[in-house]
């Protein structure tokens, strides 16, 4: 029966899907793209040059923020930002299990502890309301600080993430985070181009972070932004993504722990007129989601964006009635080339992640057996 249903999908997907197999979400690169790149080649600015500038002035424009600065993926940006907000080791950083992997890397990689919390099943973002009601039973305040009953460890921060493009309600996180005296910290890797109540996500937290990577919305084909609305902030993340350099003319001094993290100058090129673009890239995939939404049923259901938000809808996303459904729909779509993936398997179920604390997980665990990713930009949507 759930084959039977697909085979509306596999239809419309053959015939805007271009030639088999069919992927996800791919770079969609034009001639103008290939000649910045080649401009800046000629000049043998790989590194060091003008296209840095260019796309950082038209993302801050974009995203109406002040403070960006452009590194070398998403990955590297959270870690900055864990770093710029004084996270020390051993102290726990909330964070959804239903994620991207990099979010906990990003958290280990700092001798931190990830703190697993639950989703909610509508946008897939944190339950803020389910969290909100442990933290009031597991944690104290001890001179103004958030305090794991259990573990003894400061809870320093909540990192959210804005999933396929979906916008979390920020409201609820700003709230939640103000009452725990806890860093609001927006991972909107897949998010550029979505708001909420017409303010770019990223824009809300102490820190947001985007992500350039290969299959996002727009590419720069590794790279990544930090977003923060403090110029103290702004100004230890550039020492902190640049080794912890201090600006001299011809010394090198350093005055902190930092990494080489920057973007460079050639990958800045590729995304130029792709973000020039983004305006259109996202009106398409909005396009998409009606068509498919026109296909949908009651056990294929299309996720839409929330209230109050609009989403670039970077990967569209079909929930199912059970584990077993979705299973069969991967498979049978997968055996016709249309290249569908599973969600992510919540973090806290990998062997290595076990042992680290974590509230109930009922609903990561039901949005990680009952949805799936479907091709999102496809030629001729």
């Amino acid at each position: 029966m759930i084959q039977q249903k697909a085979k509306k999908f596999k239809e419309f997907i053959y015939g805007n899907g271009g030639s088999l197999p069919i992927h996800l979400s791919t770079p969609s690169l034009s001639s103008k793209d290939i000649n910045n790149v080649v401009k800046e080649l000629r000049k043998n600015n790989l590194a060091i040059g003008d296209s840095k500038k260019k796309f950082l002035d038209l993302l801050k424009k974009y995203i109406k923020s002040k403070f960006v600065l452009l590194t070398s993926n998403g990955t590297v940006s959270l870690y900055a930002a864990l770093l710029a907000d004084n996270t020390k080791y051993n102290d726990e950083v909330l964070v959804p299990s239903f994620n991207y992997v990099a979010s906990v890397n990003a958290i280990l990689s700092i001798n931190a502890i990830p703190h697993f919390v639950d989703s909610n099943l509508n946008d897939f973002g944190v339950d803020f309301e389910k969290l909100d009601s442990y933290l009031s039973k597991n944690t104290i305040f001890k001179k103004k600080k958030c305090i794991n009953l259990k573990t003894k460890r400061q809870i320093k921060s909540l990192v959210i993430t804005h999933v396929f493009g979906h916008p979390c309600n920020l409201d609820h996180a700003k709230s939640l985070c103000k009452k725990y005296n806890i860093s609001l910290i927006e991972d909107a890797s897949e998010a550029l181009g979505s708001f909420f109540k017409k303010k770019h996500l990223g824009t809300f937290g102490k820190f947001g972070v985007l992500s350039f990577n290969g299959n996002k919305i727009i590419t720069t084909g590794g790279g990544g932004a930090i977003i923060t609305n403090n110029k103290k902030i702004y100004e230890k993340l550039i020492k902190i993504i640049d080794n912890g350099k201090i600006p001299h003319d011809y010394e090198f001094v350093y005055g902190s722990h930092g990494l080489n993290l920057k973007m460079p100058n050639i990958n800045a090129a590729v995304g130029i007129n792709q973000l020039k673009n983004i305006e259109k890239l996202v009106q398409l995939r909005r396009k998409l989601f009606k068509k498919y939404n026109n296909l949908s049923s009651k056990d294929l259901i299309l996720i839409k964006e929330p209230k109050f938000s609009r989403s670039n809808y970077w990967l569209q996303t079909i929930k199912v009635e059970s584990k077993k459904n979705k299973l069969k729909l991967i498979k049978y779509l997968r055996g016709k080339k249309i290249m569908v993936r599973s969600s992510w398997k919540p973090l806290h179920l990998f062997n290595h992640l076990k042992k680290f604390p974590k509230m109930k997980m009922d609903n990561a665990v039901k949005i990680y057996d009952t949805i799936l990713n479907i091709p999102s930009n496809l030629k001729s949507n």
